[in-house]
């Protein structure tokens, strides 16, 4: 702790003793880990500070098979962390807050069904990576966290967080520009030290995508009733570039992950031309959602749109009712699912008090917080309706709530359904 506050670059430093589980009752043991040490030679000027790491960088992995995962560094300048894994023959799972869920064609594509494939058992046990590259901060799903704890050797590629690699399990840290270290390999790409994977290892993920995408998508369309993966969806096919999307803590990013569909990017684009996806981190990450939400759009040259749960909502209604003040154009999709549904499908579920103390409902009326805070409110029951409900609303401006009403106890079976139907898509695969 005192090398990192005297090091570079210097400053406070937190002290956090994490347990395995938040609030479940554990008796694994914890040990301190020291992280590998950041490279980043000396203060020799970007461009070759980053050439130097990359060429150590494809020494050492650029024959392994290995996949990049792509987390919430900011927006985007530029195509070429997408294009890393084109130069590599590496898959990209990329995070909605990495602003890179896009298909960019030969330069390069995240999967449209990362999530899925790596969170079936069978399927990642015969398709494991070697080499895992983690751009940017700790992964955000478990399905990825589990990934990369379980990797030979994690590759961290990052200079902006203070500590994204919390556990301590980085083979090597490279602390420079993630995107100038990724164009760098793209232009030498014809003069790789060593000859980059067998094809093979990026089209067997390929072909696994388009077939686990399929039977997600065409299990979706089939369900009348509102399900949170389908909204997450939805919501994220119907923004237009330049727009941006505030999502909620807990499910609603995790369910954005899962399901949104890679974009194509416009033609013509600078990083404002994209969907700008923005998320609260951390343990109180459901703070000021609202207030959050309001900010964005306060400073957003394009459409702001949140999508987020009944309980941030509540939480932070003291925001929307003072944003008939500020004239500001944003649509809340609030997911009204009677409470912290999250807690249902984790560890706490089986709890005595997992009802009062964690998915804690509320007996509150979105309508009626709507109606105090002088917001426009629709209701929606049916999937179909969401679209045109989200068309109206960016249509007529201000403030404007969308409530999706949801059947947690239907929710969660949905979910099992997919994760069945995913399997079998990739049974034998």
């Amino acid at each position: 702790a005192c090398e990192a506050a005297t090091g570079s670059p210097h400053g406070p430093v937190q002290v956090n003793c994490p347990f395995e589980e938040p609030l479940v009752p554990e008796t694994t043991d914890a040990g301190w880990t020291r992280r590998a040490a950041p490279e980043a030679p000396g203060r020799a000027p970007d461009v070759d500070a980053a050439r130097t790491a990359l060429h150590g960088f494809l020494k050492s992995y650029a024959a392994h098979r290995g996949l990049i995962t792509l987390g919430g560094s900011g927006a985007p300048q530029t195509l070429s962390l997408l294009s890393l894994g084109a130069s590599l023959g590496w898959p990209v799972l990329a995070e909605p807050l990495s602003g890179l869920r896009l298909d960019a064609g030969r330069a390069g594509a995240a999967l449209a069904a990362g999530q899925f494939l790596i969170g079936d058992e069978p399927w990642i046990a015969g398709h494991r990576p070697e080499v895992v590259v983690q751009v940017g901060a700790t992964p955000t799903t478990r399905a990825t966290q589990r990934l990369v704890a379980e990797t030979g050797a994690l590759v961290v590629i990052d200079r902006e967080h203070p500590n994204p690699d919390p556990e301590g399990r980085a083979e090597r840290r490279i602390a420079v520009d993630a995107e100038l270290f990724a164009a760098l390999a793209w232009e030498e790409r014809d003069s790789f030290p060593v000859e980059p994977t067998d094809p093979a290892w990026a089209d067997g993920w390929r072909v696994a995508d388009l077939l686990a995408r399929h039977a997600v998508d065409l299990e979706l369309d089939t369900w009348d009733e509102p399900f949170e993966g389908r909204i997450a969806r939805d919501v994220a096919s119907f923004l237009p570039h330049g727009a941006s999307l505030v999502v909620g803590s807990s499910t609603p990013v995790r369910d954005l992950d899962l399901f949104m569909a890679p974009r194509r990017p416009p033609r013509i684009w600078t990083a404002p031309d994209l969907l700008h996806v923005v998320g609260n981190r951390g343990a109180s990450g459901i703070d000021g959602l609202v207030a959050t939400t309001l900010g964005v759009a306060s400073g957003s040259h394009g459409p702001t749109f949140a999508l987020l749960g009944d309980l941030s909502f509540l939480y932070d209604a003291g925001a929307l009712l003072w944003s008939s003040r500020l004239g500001t154009d944003a649509v809340f999709v609030v997911l009204a699912n009677g409470g912290g549904q999250i807690f249902s499908m984790l560890g706490q579920a089986s709890l005595p008090e997992h009802e009062a103390l964690f998915t804690t409902p509320h007996p509150a009326s979105i309508g009626a917080v709507a109606s105090a805070a002088r917001a426009a409110h629709a209701r929606i029951e049916r999937a179909a309706d969401l679209v045109p409900a989200l068309e109206r609303a960016a249509r007529e401006g201000g403030v404007q709530v969308v409530e999706v009403a949801i059947d947690a106890t239907l929710d969660r079976a949905r979910r099992s359904d997919l994760r069945a139907g995913v399997a079998a898509a990739l049974a034998g695969r």
